[in-house]
């Protein structure tokens, strides 16, 4: 879904063309901010997934967690390591429910 904006001139924070941190962007559209994803074993590399999905994911998380969810915002779990690859995606089941937004 690359699509060029300002003179084809890539986002200074990830590169991408389409103008993913420009501020009239709406968050859930573009915020491509990597969210650390915890690797489930040592020999298995980390990876990321965009902050808008994480966001998502953290929907989730504080509708079944809301105590922990007060106490740690999405930044700092970004800090201390992210979700669980299996985690995350029970997470983002969880924040699409009942989501009046979603396409």
């Amino acid at each position: 879904m690359t699509h060029s904006y300002k003179n084809n001139v890539p986002c200074p924070e990830c590169g991408d063309l389409d103008g993913c941190h420009e501020p009239n962007r709406l968050k859930q559209e573009g915020d491509c901010r990597p969210f650390p994803i915890q690797a489930d074993n040592p020999f298995k590399p980390r990876c990321t997934i965009p902050w808008w999905l994480a966001e998502i994911a953290f929907k989730g998380y504080a509708k079944l967690y809301p105590s922990s969810a007060r106490n740690q915002p999405l930044e700092r779990l970004a800090e201390r390591g992210g979700f669980g690859r299996e985690e995350v995606v029970m997470l983002i089941i969880e924040g699409r429910k009942n989501d009046q937004t979603r396409p």
